[in-house]
């Protein structure tokens, strides 16, 4: 499906950029790219230091959990559109919340939540029954294994896996490579094989 409205990307790093790739990949326009700073690369579209106007489409362009957070809650009229790149595989039954961006490659499969403003990243699987709370971030290549439970603010590291039925509470940090195989408490990081806190 055609993306029917321009899309002002808030950021105008590479994360920004990416989302920009996969709307355009799905037929869409970029309008604008917003940041403080100026880009350090060429965009596919003008940068501007302010917001355009809040009317019209926008996407957080930016990696950074915090500045997503920041950005959200300053910018409290916008209408949050969400950006699924045509190259990744989101089965039916999947619900992906405003503002949330799905990679190239990554995989969805039925009955999935994607919270607002959440990133499923490059070649990352989440299965069946997964939820993924807002601002969330599941990094490149890592793994949700069927019925997982994803807090707010959380980051899933590179190449993570999670094994069936847990939950990672609030903001939890799971270190690149880790192997999940119990529950992970708020604000807790793990790292390992299997994934433990570390000393």
């Amino acid at each position: 499906m055609i993306p029917e409205e321009p899309l002002v990307i808030h950021g105008a790093g590479g994360h920004a950029a990416v989302v920009a790739q996969a709307w355009m990949a799905a037929g869409g326009v970029v309008a604008a790219f917003v940041s403080p700073q100026p880009p350090t690369a060429a965009l596919p579209a003008p940068w501007s230091e302010t917001t355009p106007g809040e009317h019209g489409l926008h996407h957080l362009g930016f990696g950074e959990l915090q500045r997503r957070r920041e950005a959200a809650g300053t910018l409290v009229s916008i209408r949050w559109g969400s950006v699924i790149d045509p190259r990744a595989v989101v089965s039916d039954g999947v619900t992906i919340d405003a503002g949330a961006f799905v990679a190239m490659g990554a995989l969805i499969q039925a009955r999935a939540r994607i919270g607002r403003h959440a990133i499923v990243n490059t070649g990352a699987v989440v299965e069946h029954d997964v939820v993924v709370g807002a601002f969330s971030h599941v990094a490149p290549g890592s793994v949700l294994l069927g019925g997982v439970s994803v807090g707010d603010g959380v980051m899933v590291g590179a190449r993570a896996v999670v094994l069936p039925g847990l939950r990672l509470g609030d903001g939890a940090v799971i270190g690149a490579g880790a192997v999940v195989t119990r529950d992970v408490d708020p604000g807790a990081r793990v790292v390992g094989v299997p994934a433990r806190s570390p000393a």
